[in-house]
C-alpha cells in the first residue's frame, strides 16, 4: 500500500535525522497518511467515518462501536489506539520531543525519551498495519 510506503519512510527518515520531526512539509503529510490509513482501518472493519484524529474524535469511535455492540480485536484496538497516540505526541513535539541529532550537528546529544517512544510507537503501528493488510482484502 502506497500510504504505508509513505509512514516507512517518515519512520527511515527520522531515525536518520531526529530534527525532521520539526519539518513541517514532512509532519504534515505524515500526519495526513496517517489520518488516511487509520480512517481506512476504521471503515473497512467498522464502517466508521473518522473525522479527525483529536481525543474527541477517539471517544466518537468508542462510542459508535459501543453502540453497535462490536467487538474490537485487539490487534485493530492497538492500531486505533497507537494512530491517536502519534498525533498526540505530534501535537506536543514542540515541549516534549526535542530536536535530538541531526546531520548538520556533530554534538552530542542527549536521547529523548519520547522521540524514541514515537519511533517505537510508529513502528508498532507499521508492524500491525501490515498485519491487518494481510487479513483484509481492500485497504
Amino acid at each position: 500500500m502506497k500510504k504505508l510506503d509513505e509512514l516507512k519512510s517518515f519512520l527511515e527518515e527520522l531515525k536518520q535525522d531526529k530534527a525532521t520531526i520539526f519539518i513541517f512539509e514532512k509532519v504534515s503529510n505524515f500526519e495526513r497518511e496517517l489520518f488516511i490509513s487509520l480512517r481506512n482501518i476504521l471503515n473497512e472493519k467498522y464502517e466508521y467515518e473518522l473525522m479527525g484524529l483529536t481525543g474527541n474524535h477517539l471517544v466518537d469511535f468508542k462510542e459508535s462501536v459501543r453502540g453497535k455492540n462490536v467487538y474490537i480485536d485487539e490487534d485493530i484496538y492497538t492500531l486505533i489506539t497507537g494512530g491517536f497516540n502519534l498525533f498526540a505526541m505530534l501535537t506536543k513535539r514542540n515541549i516534549s520531543l526535542g530536536y535530538g541529532e541531526s546531520e548538520s550537528t556533530s554534538t552530542t546529544v542527549i536521547e529523548n525519551k519520547n522521540l524514541i517512544s514515537f519511533i517505537e510507537t510508529l513502528e508498532e503501528y507499521i508492524k500491525i498495519y501490515e498485519k491487518s493488510l494481510k487479513n483484509t482484502k481492500h485497504i
